[in-house]
């Protein structure tokens, strides 16, 4: 097995004997061959271990048996610790995708501050097979079918040339030592009960299933590169790139044919399966004002565009909030503004809606910074009656993802500005004023 190791690395050009490389290592008999094949082959690597503390004691004697494996072959260990129970329950995803997750954020972290080579994974031809039938399950479209990569920039795979009765023999001929992860056989797992059920059927059918699945993967795999030249060409067309989103033009897209598709590929990246796809295609001649979301990424369907951005962490309603006077006269969150006091005799009124004039007798400090909400309303220059946030917006057409990020300037519960718009008229500065507060929204565009 070694030669074939060496012959596949080679062949593929998976490693850079310069570079020290990253080993996963789970403590598994993939993961612990892999490491054995390293150190026979006198490569340079290290370990990282993840312990998503699932199984108990099972958990933390997998972590000891992948430190002394460590001390075996000389090499340094270092392990990661995660409360993946809580990871799930925030991101709101499967327990194996929040490990997932958690555990290739970590990888790329740690590659990334060490200046370390690449990851190497021990994943298997059958692992390869398994995913395939997953992904298929969840609707991921061609991409999703096309197998492992040998080596993606980040992540490598230095057994894909193997099955894994093969690594098993090996590891039996070597005597290696390894742990099993007795949940491996529950079938409760999407990926456990396709492993011990499905393809072992195929099996029966075509004793080379797993060679024949290959050969399926790599053609899968040419007719996405091709996908993938042709709508890398047509998203440079149709995608408007604007600060920290970027947009879609609903009537360009109903052009498209077929549109499911064509939203698919143009989406790629964003992580939006098939489910969501069919609802976005299907809201293209809807009301606008729906909301698409992706673990990663959301769509807000507006009146003329598809406006994608990527998701942010929840900031808490204190940091979104803020206070300004006289003597605190300037902050920076959630917006940067500025206070100033001047005289109104000689002041030329600024025009631009980046500033606001208010008399500064009619204000009561501090004043509150905070996010718009629904009910509120101002009093429109130059009328006697109030009128709601909500149906000014809808009069400027503003965006909803720009709705989101507009903040008004509180007096005693009176919104004295609505920042970056306009003011109330029980603030404006008249003949009768004194004092002026200029307050400037410093980063406004």
């Amino acid at each position: 097995m070694l030669e074939a190791f060496l012959k596949h690395i080679k062949t593929e050009n998976l490693i850079n004997k310069r570079d020290k490389a990253l080993l996963a290592v789970s403590g598994g008999v993939d993961s612990v061959v892999m490491v054995h094949l390293f150190h026979q082959a006198k490569l340079s690597f290290e370990i990282l271990h993840c312990n998503f503390r699932l199984r108990g004691k099972e958990s933390d004697d997998d972590e000891l048996f992948v430190v002394d494996l460590g001390k075996k072959y000389g090499v340094k260990v270092t392990v990661q610790h995660f409360d993946t129970k809580a990871f799930k329950e925030k991101a709101r995803i499967s327990i194996q995708m929040a490990a997932r997750d958690l555990r290739y954020k970590w990888f790329e972290k740690y590659r990334k501050k060490n200046n370390a080579g690449l990851v190497a994974i021990a994943h298997h031809k059958d692992d390869a097979i398994e995913t395939f039938f997953i992904n298929l399950l969840r609707g991921t479209g061609i991409k999703g079918l096309t197998g492992y990569r040998y080596n993606n920039g980040i992540i490598l795979r230095p057994l894909l040339f193997a099955h894994k009765q093969e690594i098993l023999n090996y590891a039996n001929s070597e005597n290696l030592k390894f742990r099993e992860d007795k949940s491996n056989q529950e079938d409760i797992y999407t990926r456990n009960y396709i492993r011990n059920n499905i393809v072992p059927m195929f099996q029966k059918l075509n004793p080379n299933f797993g060679e024949t699945m290959q050969g399926n993967m790599r053609n899968l795999e040419e007719v996405e590169q091709l996908m993938k030249l042709y709508f890398a060409s047509l998203k440079e067309e149709l995608l408007v790139k604007e600060k920290n989103i970027e947009k879609l033009n609903i009537a360009k897209l109903k052009q498209l044919h077929p549109l499911k598709s064509s939203l698919f590929y143009l989406l790629q990246g964003c992580n939006f399966n098939s489910s969501v796809i069919d609802g976005l295609a299907s809201s293209l001649d809807g009301e606008p004002g729906k909301i698409f979301y992706s673990r990663t990424h959301r769509i807000v369907k507006d009146r003329e565009w598809l406006i994608i951005e990527k998701l942010k962490a929840a900031e808490s309603e204190k940091e979104k909030t803020s206070f300004l006077d006289k003597v605190q006269n300037k902050i920076s969150k959630p917006l940067n503004l500025s206070l100033r006091t001047q005289k109104r005799e000689g002041l030329s009124i600024p025009t631009s809606n980046k500033m606001a004039c208010l008399d500064e007798l009619q204000l009561k400090f501090p004043l509150k910074v905070r996010p718009w909400m629904q009910g509120d309303f101002v009093y429109p220059l130059g009328m006697k009656h109030k009128k709601k946030l909500s149906d000014i917006f809808i009069d400027l057409k503003i965006p909803l993802n720009e709705k989101e990020n507009i903040f008004v300037l509180e007096s005693d519960g009176k919104i004295a500005w609505v920042i970056g718009y306009r003011i109330d008229d029980r603030f404006k500065t008249t003949e009768k004023t004194e004092n002026v507060c200029l307050i400037e929204w410093l980063n406004g565009e």
